[in-house]
């Protein structure tokens, strides 16, 4: 019962959410990975397909990914990069604006990358 209740809403939300991007109600939209476990940008996606991406600013999260806690925090480069173009394929987007690493200070596996590793693809908007 739970499930189609939410279904129901949501149905009535997204479409608000997206007109209230269009009309710049909205402009910086905010999500992680872990936020439903990947579900949060997946909604998001779909309620901003009609909407122009230059309408927003994107930001989401990486580092935390599974609920068990010797694998929750994961910062190296591959896991990284692979968050975010997981990212990118839920949310239907070309690129994020910011990315940002959540609770860095949890886990000890966090290594410097050099800024030349960061995709540029990440960093361009699409004409």
């Amino acid at each position: 019962m739970e499930r189609e209740k939410f279904k129901k809403i949501m149905a009535m939300a997204l479409p608000i959410l997206g007109g209230m991007v269009s009309q710049n109600i909205i402009n910086l939209i905010d999500t992680a990975p872990w936020y439903g476990h990947g579900k949060s940008e997946t909604v998001l996606g779909k309620a901003l397909a009609g909407v122009p991406r230059r309408a927003y600013y994107l930001n989401t999260k990486v580092g935390r990914y599974d609920p068990e806690p010797d694998r929750m925090f994961d910062f190296t480069a591959a896991r990284v990069t692979r968050s975010v173009d997981e990212s990118l394929a839920r949310l239907g987007c070309t690129y994020i604006d910011s990315v940002q690493p959540v609770a860095v200070m949890a886990t000890s596996n966090v290594k410097p990358v050099s800024p030349h590793r960061v995709s540029a693809a990440w960093c361009q908007p699409s004409n």
